[in-house]
């Protein structure tokens, strides 16, 4: 398995990750968005060299961590592009295999380089895995963000948790 920057060749992998992780109806509240917004979110990220990674075994994206500016994920604050918003996911075949902590850490660290202040992250209060990997990062809880709809019917909390770099 190789760990490297997504690249505009990843985008029908990538989808079809989303799309499983989206089925599995627990960890992904939306399915993908169209395929030309994709390309157009990779192509920025490429451009900018945001910390964004994904996962290959055997030409596949098996996992993904990205992380954006403020400014491109809605944040309408001062030094909104300071903020770095996470995300990660993980094809259940590859979970608690340590692949969740070092695509972690390469964002962390590259976003200490690409100039972040703090990385924000949602996750969901049923989804204890992932919150104590963020937590065993330095993650902090800072609030609930409201009840959201699951796409298997479950109603859960989403939270945000924030680290400072």
């Amino acid at each position: 398995m190789k760990i490297r920057r997504i690249k505009s060749a990843d985008k029908e992998s990538f989808i079809k990750l989303w799309d499983t992780i989206y089925a599995e109806g627990c960890y992904l509240q939306k399915p993908p968005p169209s395929d030309d917004i994709i390309e157009r979110v990779i192509h920025k990220v490429e451009e900018r060299t945001l910390p964004n990674f994904v996962a290959v075994d055997n030409h596949r994206v098996v996992a993904n961590v990205e992380v954006f500016p403020g400014s491109m994920s809605g944040i309408e604050r001062e030094h909104a592009d300071q903020i770095g918003i996470l995300g990660i996911q993980i094809h259940q075949n590859y979970r608690e295999q340590g692949l969740g902590r070092k695509l972690m850490r390469m964002a962390l660290d590259d976003s200490r380089r690409h100039g972040f202040k703090e990385i924000e992250l949602h996750v969901f209060s049923s989804n204890q895995r992932a919150i104590n990997l963020y937590q065993s990062l330095g993650f902090i809880y800072q609030h609930d963000s409201g009840e959201e709809q699951l796409p298997n019917g479950e109603k859960v909390i989403s939270q945000c948790m924030r680290l400072s770099l």
